[in-house]
């Protein structure tokens, strides 16, 4: 498991395993917001994503204020409780290389959150589903 790479300016990967990965991301306001995907166990071909803010980690009592700090503290908590925090967005590869192409869902909830973030959350986007949709859905690994 990998943690703390920092992607971009805005974008930091907190946890990358084979089935996971969440990133933090500075949102427009300056805070800070979470994003998670993961392999669904059902569709091999299709990985699951949620947002996630801080006053929602904390509120939920999944972490406590004091430790917004400690990137694997968050990562864990995030882990944890992952679908609760889901609303039924995911990407899935259809097709093949050749003739295939890629689906993007977004629930109501998370395309609201993703324009009320703004250009923070397209990078996070970017991050949590490049590599590890490749490596999930295209290389069937």
């Amino acid at each position: 498991m990998k943690t703390s790479k920092k992607v971009s300016e805005n974008v930091n990967v907190l946890k990358k395993t084979d089935n996971e990965k969440i990133v933090s991301f500075k949102k427009q306001d300056g805070s800070i917001g979470y994003a998670i995907s993961w392999k669904d166990e059902e569709n091999p071909n299709r990985v699951n994503f949620a947002f996630v803010n801080q006053n929602e980690l904390v509120s939920k009592k999944l972490v406590s204020a004091s430790s917004l700090n400690d990137s694997s503290a968050v990562a864990a908590a995030i882990s944890a409780a992952r679908t609760s925090f889901w609303h039924g967005s995911y990407i899935e590869q259809y097709g093949d290389t050749l003739t295939g192409g890629v689906h993007i869902y977004f629930s109501e909830r998370d395309a609201n959150w993703v324009a009320d973030v703004g250009t923070g959350a397209a990078g996070a986007i970017g991050a949590i589903i490049g590599s590890f949709f490749y490596t999930c859905c295209f290389n069937n690994t």
